[in-house]
């Protein structure tokens, strides 16, 4: 754990009565690993609930600023990952109890079957690496930062249109699958443009 600037640990999930209904919740691998800009964009997309990061970070995150992200968390997150070293670790540092107004831990209850609501997540996704590259760009990040999230920000372009228009650049799903959040995302991406799954119009009501 030496040299880590920002920490990002394993969430054990718990109900009223204070029993664990989820464990490591946003799947940490095991061990310690260490991310780059591309698998820090792939693999994480919520990393404020357990994070701690030194003053190198704070020191950065206070030069840069971050006022127009979209993620306060997910943006001292990419800072860490450029400006230092990012690690997560499945040990569990924090609990965080479950409760009906709490969006983020509802996970039994976010499911994601509507078109509408598929094309905000890509959405949301698009705007947190729209803005890592407009910061990449204002301070000079290396270039190899800077071409990799404009392949992340064109994965996500592409799977917006591609949702909205079938047959809007079906052969860039090929192209693309390297910079999918998940294997899983591209897989229902395919079955919905082959007419084996179908997304409802509207928002999936909670």
């Amino acid at each position: 754990k030496n040299n880590i600037n920002l920490l990002y640990s394993a969430i054990n999930v718990l109900d009223n009565e204070g029993n664990i209904i989820s464990r490591n919740l946003h799947n940490l691998p095991r061990g310690l690993k260490l991310y780059d800009v591309g698998k820090y964009c792939k693999k994480i997309n919520y990393c404020g609930m357990s994070m701690a990061f030194d003053s190198k970070i704070r020191d950065e995150v206070v030069k840069i600023g971050f006022l127009n992200a979209p993620s306060h968390d997910w943006a001292i997150g990419l800072i860490s990952v450029i400006k230092g070293r990012f690690a997560s670790i499945d040990e569990v540092y924090t609990l965080r109890r479950m409760h009906d107004k709490n969006e983020k831990l509802n996970f039994q209850k976010a499911k994601r079957n509507s078109i509408d609501e598929r094309i905000e997540v890509i959405e949301t996704y698009l705007k947190c690496y729209d803005y890592a590259y407009s910061v990449a760009i204002e301070n000079d990040f290396p270039s190899e930062t800077i071409s990799v999230l404009e392949k992340y920000i064109k994965c996500c372009k592409d799977r917006i249109k591609l949702i909205k228009n079938k047959s809007a650049l079906i052969v860039n799903m090929i192209w693309n699958i390297k910079y999918y959040q998940s294997f899983v995302a591209y897989i229902c991406d395919i079955m919905y443009v082959f007419d084996l799954f179908r997304f409802r119009r509207g928002k999936h009501e909670r």
